[in-house]
């Protein structure tokens, strides 16, 4: 076996990591795609709130 060659387990171990870093961020964008969207409903309804007075 070479010096650089990882076992299976490692192996799984790193791959199980990207997985786990790939959904770790879709999350956060997930979220800051739902913070961005209430801010802007937010900011749409204040809008015709202010027209009808």
């Amino acid at each position: 076996m070479k010096a650089n060659e990882l076992i299976l387990r490692d192996t799984l171990a790193i791959e199980r990591t990207k997985l786990a870093n790939e959904r770790t961020f879709l999350a956060y964008f997930r979220s800051s795609i739902f913070f961005l969207a209430t801010g802007l409903s937010i900011i749409h309804i204040n809008f015709f709130i202010e027209v009808n007075y």
